[in-house]
């Protein structure tokens, strides 16, 4: 799709082979745009499933279940200016050498990435990267609710101004969780506030929402390991 809006495209099965490939691809000015509930298959080096590649305002990619095959490939790819989305429930399987499952890329702001699933336990498999180069960082991106099992870093920002990242669990099967490069100036928040859910429940099933879970096949991570001293789950 190309400079078109309101277009929903729901409850289809795309197959996509071959070199650098796209199974839904999205550009030049489109916005409001829905990309439900399909069955998405790509196979082939450097193909994306879902490429939404620039000035994409206020999409929403919703409970799909996403399969990649292949090296370099990315279940859903955000090129630049990708600016409002919704990527909600949905479920990917990454397979293929330094594969990932979402990337959202330069000068893309205010993304909500919430409830998706992402296996990506391929060698040097990686679930969500959040990135920019120097010259603009995106603001305001938040991650919740994600579950994501990975070989190497669950989790990668790199200049990702003030992205919230909070009730998620981040598994790895290498001792790399997480990588936050040319961050410490930033403001990411790898928490929130201390919230009482009662009677709801937090992503592992305690009553209080403020961190993520942080483990590795090791037993090593952090949340496997730390004390809690004022016995909160948290």
């Amino acid at each position: 799709m190309r400079d078109s809006g309101n277009n929903n495209i729901s409850s289809n099965n795309f197959t996509s082979s071959g070199i650098n490939v796209y199974s839904v691809y999205v550009t030049g000015a489109s916005s409001s745009n829905k990309i439900e509930s399909n069955k998405i298959v790509v196979s082939g080096a450097g193909s994306r499933a879902v490429y939404l590649y620039s000035d994409v305002l206020s999409s929403t990619i919703s409970n799909n279940t996403i399969t990649t095959k292949g090296n370099d490939n990315y279940g859903i790819y955000t090129y630049e200016n990708i600016n409002n989305s919704i990527i909600n429930s949905n479920t990917f399987n990454i397979y293929g050498t330094n594969s990932k499952g979402i990337r959202i890329n330069e000068m893309s702001n205010y993304n909500n990435l919430t409830n998706n699933i992402i296996f990506a336990n391929n060698t040097n498999g990686e679930g969500i990267q959040i990135t920019s180069s120097s010259r603009t960082q995106g603001v305001g991106n938040i991650l919740a609710n994600n579950t994501v099992n990975s070989v190497i870093y669950a989790l990668t920002l790199s200049r990702a101004n003030s992205t919230k990242v909070y009730n998620n669990i981040f598994n790895s099967t290498s001792k790399k969780i997480v990588s936050a490069l040319n961050d410490a100036s930033y403001i990411n928040k790898l928490n929130t506030t201390k919230t009482d859910l009662s009677p709801n429940r937090n992503i592992i099933s305690g009553i209080y929402l403020g961190g993520n879970w942080w483990a590795n096949s090791f037993g090593t991570g952090f949340s496997q390991t730390c004390a809690d001293s004022n016995i909160d789950g948290i």
